[in-house]
């Protein structure tokens, strides 16, 4: 049996929200960082009051995969389906 993988390039995200201090939603997208905070800041994406701001983006090669390495990191308090997480800064 063979199994191909398809690298995607793309980029990891972090954004913030004051309705959650502390919180920061981590994640990867294959568009461009922009146009995820616009679908982040929908009001019917994730239903906060206030808009998502970028702390971080970076564009980086298997973006999924780096997500998932990101994800697994020690020093991450994970909160909700592990999408959310809790960290200074």
């Amino acid at each position: 049996m063979c199994i191909i993988t398809i690298e995607m390039s793309g980029y990891i995200y972090c954004f913030s929200n004051d309705t959650m201090e502390g919180v920061y939603k981590i994640g990867f997208t294959t568009r461009t960082p922009l146009m995820r905070l616009k679908e982040a800041n929908r009001g019917d994406t994730w239903s906060l009051s206030n808009k998502f701001t970028i702390e971080f983006a970076k564009e980086v090669g298997d973006c999924r995969e780096k997500e998932r390495k990101i994800h697994k990191l020690k020093f991450l308090c994970i909160l909700s389906r592990g999408r959310y997480f809790s960290f200074a800064l």
